[in-house]
């Protein structure tokens, strides 16, 4: 008996968790995962020690990139010529100069600020 309520204790535990991820973006523009950071908390995380918050961080970065390469009409990488890691900096700094502002503002304006070198087709 011990075992299935602990078992339950930790099932509740992973529902609570996961449902504070699904809220939607500070503008209500597009549900989002991201489980609430603000721009300060990636800037402190990226110099900070690995930790599991901030693998999650810069993999839901990742994420949004990803999605917008699959859900962006004629782009097939967003990161065009900058690369992955170069527009991920460029996230840090927007964090940087923006950190009351939500992660999903630096996603956006990254993605904006990508948009026209972007790759628009897979190479040949």
């Amino acid at each position: 008996m011990r075992y299935r309520l602990t078992g339950l204790g930790i099932a509740f535990s992973f529902l609570v968790v996961a449902g504070t991820g699904h809220a939607g973006d500070s503008q209500n523009r597009f549900k989002s995962y991201n489980p609430l950071l603000s721009c300060g908390d990636l800037v402190e995380l990226r110099h900070g020690p690995e930790t599991i918050e901030k693998t999650a961080a810069f993999w839901w970065l990742i994420g949004f990139m990803s999605g917008v390469n699959n859900g962006l009409p004629e782009t097939f990488d967003i990161t065009g010529e900058t690369g992955l890691f170069d527009s991920l900096q460029w996230a840090v700094d927007y964090c940087a100069a923006n950190p009351e502002a939500p992660l999903e503002d630096a996603a956006q304006s990254l993605v904006r600020h990508l948009y026209p070198n972007r790759v628009p087709e897979a190479p040949e």
